[in-house]
């Protein structure tokens, strides 16, 4: 109940983003970091991951970046994470129109926010995961975001009664937190000027600490240009 919930959320919030946004990234436009390679391995993505902050690699990334285009490749696809699920097309926004997306979810004044993109999975025994992208003017604004999303995430659930307890997810980002409340997990990513949130139903810790990994590969992959379903 509570995965369905947050996924109707985060539509409705997207709605608003979309409404007067001036074509949010169009899949055939530029996209000159466009696409990145995601272990070809079916294991399910899931689970609940902790802190890890930062594996003292925090500016490693520096040189990351997606634009509009790009967003739609970066996202995850059903066929990268697993052979278990399937969902919709990435919805992409940027710009002003989509800042209240950015700051709703993050909780975060998003100074520097770019571009947004959100992506839905569900398995037939109703699974469920969600990958949320932002990107930033630096890597500096980014970090405010994640820690701010970390922080909001953690005060909610103690206020709803279902406090969270961190897991420890290995992973090539430059931060990373993740926390579990034992029915869902959230992981929380920054690899340079980019953010990524990853909800999901399961609670295996080596679940999410492989779809973490697609999706720090997918955005390094469309970084450099390169498409990561080829």
């Amino acid at each position: 109940m509570k995965a369905v919930v947050r996924g109707t959320a985060v539509a409705a919030v997207l709605v608003l983003g979309l409404t007067g946004c001036d074509d949010g990234g169009d899949k055939a436009a530029g996209g000159a970091k466009s696409t990145g390679s995601a272990p070809a391995s079916k294991q399910p993505a899931a689970a609940g991951a902790t802190q890890s902050p930062t594996d003292g690699q925090q500016e490693q990334n520096t040189d990351v970046s997606i634009d509009a285009a790009g967003m739609y490749y970066a996202l995850p696809t059903n066929e990268s994470v697993s052979d278990r699920f399937s969902g919709g097309d990435p919805v992409v926004v940027q710009g002003k129109e989509a800042l209240p997306f950015c700051t709703e979810e993050t909780g975060s004044p998003c100074a520097g926010f770019q571009v947004a993109g959100h992506k839905e999975m569900e398995s037939a025994d109703e699974t469920r995961v969600e990958f949320t992208l932002f990107t930033f003017a630096s890597t500096a604004e980014a970090g405010v975001a994640v820690k701010s999303m970390a922080e909001k995430e953690r005060a909610e659930a103690v206020k709803n009664g279902y406090p969270t307890k961190p897991v420890t997810v290995k992973s090539d980002a430059d931060e990373t937190e993740a926390v579990t409340n034992g029915s869902s997990a959230h992981v929380y990513l920054r690899i340079g000027p980019v953010v990524s949130h990853i909800f999901t139903s399961e609670t295996e810790a080596e679940n999410l600490e492989y779809a973490a990994k697609v999706q720090i590969g997918r955005v390094k992959e469309v970084s450099a240009g390169k498409n990561p379903d080829r």
